[in-house]
This record gives structure tokens, C-alpha cells and sequence, in this order.
């Protein structure tokens, strides 16, 4: 008969808290018998605790599962409250963080603004040397127009100022 009633049962392990612990080993029942009680209760409809009519036994079963259930809020909401702190500090970090990118998001923008301001005046100064440059150009052009006609000028007034040869040309071997 134990063999078939071991098949349908799983092992399980657990925690509990030290005060059911005491309150377990303090009852007449086995810490199996109070586990599985306090399973069915928390499993079964609550219909049927209601209209149940129960034994002093069965109070102090329902007794016991009021205590397991107590037990079992409180560590839950311990729970819960560490996990708000840590929820809290991650908040913490998250503003932090969030801080410090808008921190170096305004250095970023200013250092942009800095380089665009930087590339304008730079881009002033290549337009004022290209006009420069443009006008030396233009200068350097009339200046050349200018000595070729100076040159042309006074290739004629050379022309004019030497005396044509008007001799005849005597031979070689004559030297005087």
C-alpha cells in the first residue's frame, strides 16, 4: 500500500520561515502532513471553507494555514520591499546616468557649435584670399599688357632713333 501512494507523490523542498518552522515542530502532525494542509487549503475553492462545519482539529489545521499563509505575506513582502530599494537605486543610477549624457550632450553641442563657428570664419578668410588672389591676378595681367605695350613702344622709337645705313656696303677687304 505504501508503494502505490509513494508513485503518486512528488518530493519537493522548501523554505519556510523560523517561526513556522517552531510552529510546525511544535504541533502533533508531521512536517509533511502540515505542508500538504497547507497546500490544499491554499488550493482548494473558498466555497468549501465556508460551508464546511469543522472539528477543533480541523481549526487547528486552518489555524496553522492562517499562520503558513502569514508567514508566507510577510516574506513575500520583505521581498518586495528589497526589491523596491533595488528598483529605487536603479532609478537612482538611471537619473545619474541620464544626468551625465545631458551633461556631455550640452558639452557636445557647444564644442559643435564651437567647430561651426571655426569653419565659418575660416571659409570667410578662403573667399577673402580668393578675391585677393583674383584681383593680384587681374593686376599681374594688366601689368603684363602694359610692359608689352611699353615694349612694342619703344622698339618703334628705336627703329626711328638709329640712322639707316645709307652707304653702299663696301667688300670684305676693304677695312677702311
Amino acid at each position: 500500500m505504501t508503494d502505490q501512494t509513494d508513485q503518486n507523490k512528488h518530493r519537493i523542498s522548501l523554505y519556510v520561515s523560523h517561526t513556522m518552522y517552531v510552529k510546525m515542530c511544535e504541533s502533533s502532525e508531521s512536517q509533511a502532513v502540515v505542508v500538504n494542509r497547507a497546500l490544499e487549503q491554499y488550493f482548494s475553492p473558498p466555497e468549501t471553507l465556508a460551508n464546511d462545519t469543522q472539528t477543533q482539529p480541523e481549526n487547528d489545521h486552518l489555524h496553522n494555514d492562517y499562520l503558513l499563509q502569514s508567514a508566507r505575506i510577510t516574506d513575500l513582502t520583505a521581498k518586495l520591499e528589497v526589491k523596491d530599494v533595488k528598483f529605487s537605486e536603479l532609478q537612482d543610477q538611471i537619473k545619474a546616468k541620464d544626468d551625465l549624457i545631458k551633461v556631455n550632450e550640452a558639452h557636445h553641442l557647444n564644442r559643435i557649435e564651437d567647430l561651426k563657428n571655426n569653419i565659418y570664419l575660416l571659409d570667410n578668410q578662403l573667399r577673402t584670399k580668393d578675391d585677393q588672389i583674383e584681383k593680384l591676378n587681374e593686376n599681374m595681367h594688366k601689368q603684363a599688357v602694359h610692359i608689352q605695350s611699353l615694349i612694342q613702344e619703344n622698339s618703334k622709337l628705336n627703329a626711328k632713333l638709329l640712322p639707316e645705313n645709307t652707304e653702299p656696303k663696301k667688300p670684305w677687304w676693304q677695312f677702311w
